[in-house]
């Protein structure tokens, strides 16, 4: 008896269920990408030598109910530069950024976004020199901000490809 109030329950809720439409305001969105980065390199000591040209990678997770705003958190991997000592000074020394930042999107127009974001980003740092341990530190920054506009064409419902261009001002 008890398991037929169980399966009689079970079917009741499949079929009430079965008739409702989707929720689409718990529609979550990931975003994954790569490319180039640039810093703009405001070194005193070692400017000539610095390279500030990498490839960085982002993850963004995205909430967007049916409104033009988003919410959401990204984080990623950005190396900033690193600068060879000239010669007759020996190693070199390299600095990373991975940020953690609450973002707010607003679509424009169709396919096209702006986000602004702010949050906590750690720099990681790396001296190397010839015959002693690497020399490694991470530091922590609260007071980063960063701003973008993205244009994303939708390949299907669930996948998309886009370009972003991107601004970070890191403490």
């Amino acid at each position: 008896m008890k398991a037929g109030i169980v399966i009689f329950i079970l079917l009741t809720l499949g079929l009430s269920a079965s008739g409702q439409e989707m929720d689409t305001t718990l529609r979550l969105s990931i975003q994954g990408g790569f490319g180039w980065t640039h810093y703009n390199n405001n070194l005193v000591i070692g400017h000539s030598s610095a390279r500030n040209n990498f490839f960085g990678g982002s993850l963004r997770i995205m909430w967007e109910p049916e409104h033009r705003l988003s919410i959401g958190i990204e984080t990623g991997y950005y190396k900033l530069y690193d600068v060879t000592l000239e010669p007759g000074d020996v190693g070199n020394a390299e600095m990373a950024v991975i940020p953690l930042m609450a973002n707010i999107r607003m679509k424009i127009v169709k396919g096209l976004f702006i986000t602004g974001g702010t949050g906590a980003a750690f720099l990681k740092s790396a001296v190397h020199t010839p015959g002693n341990p690497v020399t490694e530190s991470t530091e922590n920054s609260y007071s980063n901000a960063q701003v973008s506009i993205l244009y994303l064409f939708k390949l299907t419902e669930q996948f998309g490809i886009g370009s972003e261009a991107k601004i970070m001002w890191i403490d």
